[in-house]
């Protein structure tokens, strides 16, 4: 019985491996957008939803906004990046856009929330913000 076991198991495992294709043509990257401007409020409430308009630069016709990529730091610092998927499939006509995306903040501890949108590289290739620091209150006043 337990011979079975071990050869369906093996068979299962041997299957499942051999039905993945390891090299998929996929037809687009993602990349880090620049972010040129954030509408941040002066202040964020507790528990409170914050939309926030972030102005980002489209490089191309084959370059799409996905979403915001977020990581967490300590002490309220996030670092945003807003995040976009180019198609590799075509050509693409070089046109830089000024776009506006919606990011959402819920303000879910008291201090100061400093975020940090990520705005290219600078020329020795290490990333480069734009900051601001968001104290959170109580209640809005």
């Amino acid at each position: 019985m337990k011979k079975g076991i071990v050869l369906i198991a093996s068979l299962i495992f041997g299957l499942t491996f051999l039905g993945c294709e390891l090299e998929t043509e996929e037809n687009f990257h993602f990349v880090a957008l620049e972010v040129v401007e954030a509408e941040v409020p002066d202040n964020f409430t507790l528990n409170g939803l914050h939309p926030i308009n972030v102005t980002y630069l489209r490089p191309d016709d084959c370059t799409f906004f996905e979403g915001f990529d977020i990581v967490q730091g300590e002490n309220g610092l996030r670092n945003i990046a807003a995040i976009g998927s180019t198609l590799t499939d075509r050509e693409c006509n070089q046109q830089i856009d000024s776009v506006q995306a919606v990011l959402t903040v819920n303000a879910v501890f008291n201090g100061t929330y400093t975020l940090r949108f990520y705005a290219g590289s600078g020329e020795d290739g290490s990333p480069e913000y734009i900051v601001y620091e968001v104290p959170v209150v109580d209640r809005e006043d």
